[in-house]
C-alpha cells in the first residue's frame, strides 16, 4: 500500500459552537493521508495513473473552504467522503488541527483524527 500525503495544509473554514467562531473564518490545518496501489503508475512513470497533490490541495481547499459546519467532527466527516469520492482511496486518514482553539486552551494542538477504509477492498 502506498500512501499519498499532505500535511499542514491551512483553510480558512467557518466552524465552530462559540460566538467568535461563528463571526469569520478561522484557520484550520489538515493532514491528509490517501492509500493507493500505485505501482503500476510507478513502474511506468505515467502521471496518467498517479493521484496529482496539487490536485488533492486544491479540490479539498475549494470544498472545505465553502462549508459552515458547528462540530469539527461533522467537517472531517464531509471531507472524508468528498476526498473518498472524488479520488476514491482505500484509505483516508485526516486530521484536522484548531490552531485558535489550541491557543485558547494553552495546549500545542487540538483536533480530530479521522479514518476511513473504503467499503472497496
Amino acid at each position: 500500500m502506498d500512501i499519498l500525503f499532505v500535511k499542514g495544509l491551512e483553510i480558512s473554514c467557518l466552524v465552530g459552537i462559540q460566538e467568535w467562531e461563528r463571526k469569520q473564518p478561522q484557520p484550520l490545518l489538515f493532514s491528509i493521508e490517501l492509500g493507493f496501489e500505485h505501482r503500476r503508475s510507478a513502474s511506468l512513470d505515467d502521471i496518467g495513473d498517479a493521484i496529482e497533490p496539487a490536485d488533492v490541495v486544491a479540490e479539498l481547499q475549494l470544498f472545505a473552504s465553502t462549508r459552515d459546519d458547528l462540530l469539527l467532527d461533522a467537517l472531517g466527516e464531509a471531507c472524508c467522503a468528498f476526498l473518498q469520492k472524488r479520488f476514491a482511496p482505500s484509505h483516508i486518514t485526516l486530521t484536522i488541527e484548531k490552531p485558535r482553539a489550541a491557543e485558547a486552551l494553552a495546549c500545542q494542538s487540538v483536533g480530530v483524527r479521522i479514518t476511513r477504509h473504503s467499503a472497496r477492498r
